[in-house]
C-alpha cells in the first residue's frame, strides 16, 4: 500500500468550513470535543486496539489540509499507522475529575494546525484513578 496521499477537492460544505477558518487560522471554531467516562478494570491494550480500528473503519482519520495549497484540497493517507492514544495521569491531583475537565476544555479551545503532514484530531486517555477514566 502506497504511503502517499490522494488529493481530493472539497466538497462545498468543507469550503464553506475551509474558507472560514483560513480567516482566523487560531480559532477553535470548528472543533468538535467529547470524552466518554469508564469506569471500572481497564485494559488498556485492548481499549488502544479498539480506538486504533477507528483508522480503518473512519476515512476522516486519514484526512487532513494543507493551507499552503494553491488549490483548497483535502489529502486522504493510505497509511495504516495506528492512531497515537497519549496518557495522562490526573489521578495524583487534588481534585483529579476537575483538572482532568479543565485540561479538556484547554483542549477543545485549541486550534489545529493546517498541514498535510498533522492531523487534525487528538486522542487522550485521562486517568482520573485506578478505576476510572
Amino acid at each position: 500500500m502506497k504511503d502517499d496521499p490522494a488529493i481530493f477537492p472539497l466538497h462545498p460544505a468543507q469550503l464553506d468550513v475551509y474558507t472560514d477558518q483560513l480567516l482566523d487560522l487560531s480559532s477553535p471554531h470548528y472543533n468538535i470535543g467529547g470524552f466518554i467516562r469508564l469506569k471500572g478494570n481497564l485494559n488498556k491494550d485492548l481499549f488502544r486496539e479498539v480506538v486504533a480500528s477507528g483508522l480503518q473503519a473512519f476515512d476522516a482519520f486519514r484526512m487532513s489540509f494543507d493551507v499552503g495549497m494553491a488549490e483548497p484540497v483535502f489529502f486522504l493517507s493510505e497509511k495504516n499507522d495506528l492512531l497515537e492514544i497519549s496518557e495522562l495521569d490526573f489521578s495524583d491531583k487534588g481534585c483529579s475529575e476537575e483538572e482532568a475537565m479543565q485540561w479538556m476544555r484547554t483542549q477543545f479551545n485549541t486550534a489545529f494546525p493546517l498541514h498535510k503532514d498533522e492531523p487534525f484530531y487528538q486522542h487522550y486517555l485521562l486517568k482520573i484513578s485506578d478505576d476510572q477514566y
